[in-house]
């Protein structure tokens, strides 16, 4: 199972994250998480290579139970 993630954002009590427009781009890159920890370190490893090159949209991981 995959450790716990902080997330950016008020969980609510349906399990959705809320969080609040505030005028950036529409656009991110998302990926989903799932199955057991070793897929975590791919999500690190996408998460370094977006902040080295300095891209301009967020990284989104959804997180599957």
């Amino acid at each position: 199972m995959a450790p716990g993630v902080p997330i950016d954002g008020n969980i609510l009590g349906t399990g959705k994250v809320s969080t609040v427009n505030t005028g950036y781009s529409k656009r991110a890159y998302v990926t989903f998480l799932a199955g057991n920890g070793d897929y975590v370190k791919g999500v690190v490893g996408l998460a370094k290579g977006l902040r080295k090159v300095k891209s301009a949209y967020p990284l989104v991981v959804a997180i599957l139970p």
